[in-house]
């Protein structure tokens, strides 16, 4: 019960967001979003993680979040961007309330623009409940972006519940509101 609701919150979101993402590697499957609230640096985040037969989460399992995130840019570097974040992460049994740090950078010269991002996520074990002692969470993606609305990437995530880890290789696409 408490996945539906947590997933009731969660999807309306991505609905109405500046940016939808949506990634697939060989045992996951991905969806990112995140609104900008009004025209302040600040963005409420969600997204689900759905793992097919993998050691970390025992079988099928679903890992959702919400957060909020702020990003400003770099003097001198229009095009990078630095962003700092909170979330609820839970999946079944575990919670974690990770802080984190990211970074994308747009090299918009030339036909077709390309851009990297990432970010890394922590929460030790006071900011763990139920199964979990700490989290640990990270991504980084390379890609294009072919229209100024949509972008094509791959990249590379790792998700830690105490010692047990999940690292995969991802493609994906991305649509910007």
């Amino acid at each position: 019960m408490k996945q539906v609701l947590f997933l009731s919150f969660i999807f309306p979101l991505l609905l109405i967001g500046n940016s939808l993402k949506v990634s697939v590697s060989h045992t996951s499957s991905a969806i990112d979003g995140e609104f900008q609230i009004g025209t302040t640096p600040i963005s409420v985040r969600g997204g689900g993680v759905h793992h097919r037969n993998n050691s970390l989460f025992k079988g099928n399992s679903t890992f959702e979040y919400v957060g909020i995130s702020t990003t400003g840019g770099m003097v001198g570097f229009p095009t990078l961007r630095l962003s700092l974040m909170v979330d609820l992460v839970h999946s079944s049994h575990r919670t974690a309330i990770p802080f984190g740090i990211g970074f994308s950078y747009l090299y918009p010269y030339g036909w077709l623009p390309i851009f990297i991002r990432g970010y890394l996520e922590y929460a030790n074990s006071n900011l763990t409940y139920g199964k979990a002692n700490r989290f640990f969470r990270g991504e980084v993606d390379l890609g294009i972006q072919p229209i100024s609305n949509g972008e094509i990437f791959i990249g590379y995530r790792s998700i830690s519940w105490n010692s047990n880890w999940d690292s995969v290789y991802l493609l994906g696409l991305g649509f910007i509101f």
